[in-house]
């Protein structure tokens, strides 16, 4: 996958056309996702992904910071209610990023692992910029 960004398109984009092309793009999201990435994009150089939200928030997640707290019944168990931090076993990168719906985006990491379906409203719940973590109560 290239180096540009991820961006959303106006209603009746073609997800299949957008998993192909070096701008990827999604429908608008439904009402129950109010706050939703405008952009997404690979930083290889910081081994990050910078996400720009809809409502101009702008933030960078390291891809082992992202690996850890991967969503799926493998990583989390099947009755987890709360997402929580697993520390992938060696760093990874993502060998692609796909919209799921228009509510989701999910990765293949270097480690084979690809089950992992992140909500636009868990990515979100998990930024890793400072002001968020304050808001979380989290120290930086």
């Amino acid at each position: 996958m290239s180096n540009q960004p991820y961006r959303r398109a106006s209603a009746g984009a073609s997800i299949r056309r957008a998993c192909r092309d070096p701008v990827h793009t999604v429908p608008i999201p439904t009402a129950m996702e109010s706050v939703y990435p405008t952009e997404i994009r690979r930083q290889p150089e910081t081994h990050t992904l910078r996400i720009i939200w809809s409502d101009g928030h702008e933030a960078d997640y390291e891809y082992d910071y992202l690996r850890g707290y991967c969503p799926c019944a493998g990583c989390q168990g099947h009755g987890a209610h709360k997402v929580e931090f697993q520390a992938p076993e060696s760093p990874v990168e993502p060998l692609t990023i796909r919209p799921v719906g228009n509510y989701a985006i999910s990765f293949h990491w270097t480690d084979s692992h690809a089950t992992g379906i992140y909500r636009f409203s868990l990515l979100r719940s998990i930024c890793p910029c400072d002001s968020c973590r304050s808001e979380r109560g989290e120290g930086t």
